[in-house]
């Protein structure tokens, strides 16, 4: 792909809840998700999402925000690029990030920079092993898990 390895919103609004967005790859802007409000307003909701292993020639190889986009990131996981340019900023867009592991940091409340400790991420396994900084990270004002726990961060159930 040119822009947006696997999700490019140019207009209107988009909710990403519980996916896997990984191994995916972008000669520009955004190696999982790009969204840009060159065309209109565009605004991405990232909701209880893994996006990892993904890759961008230029800026921003998990999500990528432009010309006045918002992404808006909860209880998620974006890890492991081929840097640590996880998020993307330009042009006066917009990325906020809650209760989420973001790999090199991102500001906002509840926010970690921790090895999330996949499974097998080299086979595409990307649940949380036990012990995992993911597990009981989540927005503590969000449902619970199966389990009766807190949230975690990322898609996938611990092992």
């Amino acid at each position: 792909a040119i822009n947006g390895g696997v999700i490019k919103l140019g207009r209107g609004s988009l909710d990403l809840t519980n996916c896997v967005i990984a191994r995916n790859t972008t000669t520009q802007w955004g190696g999982g998700v790009l969204a840009s409000g060159s065309q209109g307003t565009s605004i991405c909701n990232v909701i209880h999402c893994t996006i990892a292993q993904n890759q961008s020639n230029l800026r921003g190889e998990g999500v990528h925000s432009k010309y006045l986009a918002t992404i808006n990131v909860e209880n998620s996981i974006v890890w492991g690029s081929t840097s640590t340019n996880e998020i993307g900023l330009e042009h006066s867009g917009v990325v906020n990030i809650r209760y989420s592991n973001i790999e090199g940091s991102w500001p906002g409340e509840g926010n970690i920079n921790l090895y999330p400790h996949f499974i097998d991420p080299a086979n595409g396994d990307y649940r949380l092993i036990s012990g995992s900084p993911g597990i009981n990270s989540g927005d503590p004002t969000t449902p619970t898990d199966a389990d009766g726990s807190r949230a975690d961060m990322g898609a996938l159930p611990k092992e």
